[in-house]
């Protein structure tokens, strides 16, 4: 089957023979080698699953031992091959999936740890240590990434915990074989020890995505595999013709840094009335300045804080901008709390302000008020052009109700651009309220797995 994209063959054993890249021509697949193959498995037919304008999906349920049933498709406008293998027998030996890719010597492992991505290689050739470090098995969290200078591609795996890079073992890191086989289940510590068998389990689900890349861009990667593991949910929103909210758009948060990602943004874990928790990752190999500023409301606060939300000081600020420092593969967390009201006064409940409930006019301004600069009229629920999120110091910008531009006041304006400190200017439309999408889906916790 074939995309935009990518030309697909599929095995009688419901692995991929030949992935070929249809931008540059190249197969994926290792002569003599296949994607998502799992041992002897015997000879099936393919069957069409799905054909039509948006998805094809081609299915085999291939025998041998443990039988499984594997699905690849093809989606229209959408750069992934997916993979989804349900293994419906039990085991209980090491199990996995072989991915053997066609790249040249000069390839580099990456692939997510606990809180970095990290480079596969030994001493000054990767991140881990010369002696004293397991690698047989390799932590596989989001994706793993193989690549040459200037092509390779990343794995996204939403099920399987642990990999195999080449042919490494407890002592041994391959880093000259480009395969890489994903663990479905295994018990490699002995008889006596722990769960014999999967503890009797018969069913196995296991999800992988592909996608062939030009060189190396790690919060691409981290990108992609998000976008597969983490599904659009959509729903309708109605309201009346008052309702707070955006026909269109509504932005809470920006960064200028492509290569900083938003890994949080939700409600303090004391509930809202504590702020809102943001936490950003630099996957960058060098320091980064991700300046953090929120287009839809006033910066009330804003202070660091650990990953368990333990404050720690005052975050940098500059206006209603948040410039504290990352490092490389440095994972940040702030606590901030915003107001939406155009007045800016303290919200009743120290948290997120209704931009109807303004505050009396003789309330007195926070603390961060005193240091930040005016950043001009913020959003009301009616219309009020955005105008800027955050400005240097001496800086001068202000933006009137629509009319005509007042003295040292520049127009409103139309459309999102960039100022020339980094910021960003916001444009014309109704200003919602913003934080009913965000709370939305936010109720249903995820359990950690071990």
């Amino acid at each position: 089957m074939e995309s935009e994209r990518y030309r697909v063959t599929v095995a009688g054993d419901g692995s991929i023979s030949s992935l070929t890249d249809l931008a540059s021509g190249r197969d994926l697949v290792r002569p003599g080698g296949a994607i998502s193959h799992k041992g002897p498995a015997g000879d099936a037919p393919v069957e069409v699953e799905a054909r039509g304008p948006v998805r094809t999906t081609l299915r085999v349920t291939a025998p041998g031992a443990p039988r499984h049933i594997a699905r690849i498709s093809l989606v229209a406008g959408v750069d992934r091959v997916e993979v989804d293998n349900r293994i419906t027998a039990n085991f209980g030996a090491v199990t996995g999936y072989d991915f053997d890719f066609a790249l040249g010597p000069d390839f580099v492992a990456r692939h997510e740890e606990v809180g970095m991505v990290a480079k596969v290689g030994r001493g000054a050739n990767g991140d881990y240590a010369e002696r004293g470090t397991r690698t047989d098995y390799l932590t596989l969290n989001h994706f793993v990434d193989l690549a040459e200078p200037r092509f390779g591609v990343t794995l996204s795996s939403w099920d399987s915990q642990f990999f195999r890079l080449g042919e490494s073992t407890i002592q041994r890191l391959d880093t000259a074989v480009p395969s890489v086989f994903a663990v479905v289940g295994m018990q490699s510590d002995g008889a006596d020890v722990a769960f014999q068998n999967q503890g009797g389990d018969e069913a196995f689900k296991n999800r992988y995505a592909l996608r062939a890349h030009r060189g190396y861009d790690g919060p691409a990667a981290m990108r992609f595999a998000l976008a597969h593991q983490n599904p659009l949910v959509a729903v309708a929103a109605s309201g009346g013709a008052d309702a707070p909210l955006s026909a269109d758009t509504f932005s809470l948060l920006r960064t200028r840094e492509a290569d900083v990602l938003l890994w949080a943004l939700k409600p303090a874990e004391e509930g809202i009335e504590a702020g809102a928790i943001v936490r950003l990752w630099n996957l960058a190999e060098a320091p980064r300045n991700p300046r953090l500023f929120f287009p839809g409301a006033r910066l009330r606060s804003a202070v660091r804080a650990t990953h368990v939300e333990t404050d720690i000081g005052e975050a940098e600020r500059n206006g209603d901008c948040i410039e504290d420092g990352l490092a490389r593969q440095q994972l940040g967390t702030w606590r901030v709390q915003l107001a939406l009201s155009p007045g800016g006064g303290p919200a009743p409940d120290g948290g997120v302000q209704d931009v109807d409930a303004a505050p009396p006019a003789d309330a007195a301004p926070s603390p961060g008020d005193a240091a930040a600069p005016d950043p001009g009229r913020l959003p009301d629920a009616r219309g009020v052009d955005r105008g800027v999120a955050c400005v240097r110091p001496d800086a001068q910008v202000g933006v009137t109700d629509g009319g005509p531009p007042t003295s040292g006041e520049p127009a409103p304006p139309s459309a999102s651009k960039k100022s020339d400190d980094g910021c960003a200017v916001g444009g014309t439309g109704p200003a919602p309220l913003g934080w009913v999408c965000l709370l939305m889906g936010l109720r249903r916790r995820r359990r950690a797995s071990w």
